[in-house]
This record gives structure tokens, C-alpha cells and sequence, in this order.
């Protein structure tokens, strides 16, 4: 049997306008209660230290942002097909360049021009 640590809880809410405003109290105070914190107003674990955060962006295997990076469905919906890539260059830029690649811009900076 593996020995679990508790991962504490807390019902913080990122979004509120008074932390919008100044987020920086609401990150000591996460940081304080761990690597790992459980939001439950949002139903979510937080990762709360930046090696743990640069750590799990470098991990996309482990860390999937599959089911979107955004707490909003409407965002995540939107980003599926990006957000789901691995994090290579090569795996964005397939994706890129039928909207953005050179061709197309090229295109549609001549037909802006006409």
C-alpha cells in the first residue's frame, strides 16, 4: 500500500474580481498550502510552485491538455484541436499553416490589395 500525502483544499476563486485585480495574496496562499491544492469551487487541482507547473508543461504525455487548459467549456471547445497537439513545433505548426502559413497569408494579402 502506498502512503498518500493529503493534497489540501480550499475553496479559492481565481476569478473573482478582487483577485483578478491583485492575484499575488491568492498565490502565496496556495504555494502555502502545497505543491498540489484541490479548488473545490471549480472542481480542479492547482499546480501552485513553478517547477511543478514548468514540470508538468514539459510532460504533456502525464499532464494531457486533452480535455482543454481553461476552466471555461466554451474556450476549451474552441481550442480542442490545438490544445490536444503535443507541445512540439512541428505538431503546431501542421496545424498552423492551412490558416496562418505563408501561402495563405500571401493570398489573402493579394486579394486584400486588389
Amino acid at each position: 500500500m502506498t502512503n498518500r500525502p493529503e493534497i489540501p483544499e480550499t475553496d479559492y476563486d481565481p476569478y473573482t474580481d478582487e483577485n483578478l485585480r491583485d492575484p499575488f495574496p491568492g498565490y502565496r496562499m496556495l504555494r502555502r498550502l502545497g505543491p498540489v491544492v484541490y479548488l473545490g469551487r471549480h472542481d480542479l487541482y492547482a499546480l501552485s510552485r513553478h517547477a511543478d507547473v514548468s514540470a508538468a508543461l514539459s510532460d504533456w504525455e502525464t499532464f494531457s491538455p486533452a480535455d482543454g487548459m481553461a476552466l471555461n467549456s466554451i474556450i476549451n471547445d474552441a481550442g480542442r484541436r490545438l490544445s490536444s497537439l503535443p507541445l512540439g513545433e512541428a505538431a503546431v505548426e501542421r496545424w498552423r499553416a492551412p490558416y496562418f502559413g505563408a501561402r495563405r497569408v500571401q493570398s489573402e494579402t493579394m486579394s486584400l490589395s486588389q
